[in-house]
């Protein structure tokens, strides 16, 4: 084996090493360092929550992008903006609260006891969609403790609830 094909080997086999640890480190990275959800605070939320009436996509988009990445923290100005009457603001805070997955279920059961019959829908419809995600996995116990939570608004006064259980 000549010096010039010992250093190639080497070189090559330094790169690939590099190519597959590289990711690992900057996801790693990345996910022990949110700095948005770590500095947010209430005011920020809010003023992030008021984003959502916007029309303008771009800002209304980012909003969305930052209230997803502050995670729990925003659950509970998401589950208020559920009630707001501005229905884009509904339907953005539903994505969020959507995309936060497990984080966001005990918010959620809360939410199906309070009076407003329109945000118990929103909960039972929303507690439907994050709890299909647990469905094949290892975390099926989180499965029944939502169904338990949704069998009780089968008998709820309102339609609307009963047919989201």
């Amino acid at each position: 084996m000549t010096k010039h094909y010992r250093q190639r080997l080497v070189a090559v086999i330094a790169l690939s090493f590099l190519s597959f640890t590289s990711p690992l480190l900057l996801t790693r990275n990345a996910s022990a360092e949110n700095p948005i959800a770590s500095k947010a605070s209430s005011q920020e939320i809010n003023s992030l929550i008021k984003k959502l009436k916007s029309n303008d996509e771009r800002e209304l988009d980012t909003a969305i992008s930052e209230l997803g990445e502050i995670g729990e923290p925003a659950i509970p100005a998401l589950i208020e903006a559920l009630q707001d009457e501005n229905l884009q603001v509904r339907q953005s805070a539903t994505e969020v609260l959507r995309q936060s997955g497990r984080p966001v279920i005990p918010a959620l059961v809360k939410a199906l006891t309070n009076s407003d019959v329109e945000l118990r829908r929103r909960a039972a419809a929303l507690l439907k969609k994050v709890s299909r995600s647990y469905w094949n996995s290892s975390e099926l116990s989180k499965v029944k403790t939502v169904v338990s939570q949704l069998i009780p608004l089968l008998q709820d006064s309102d339609a609307g609830v009963r047919s989201r259980s």
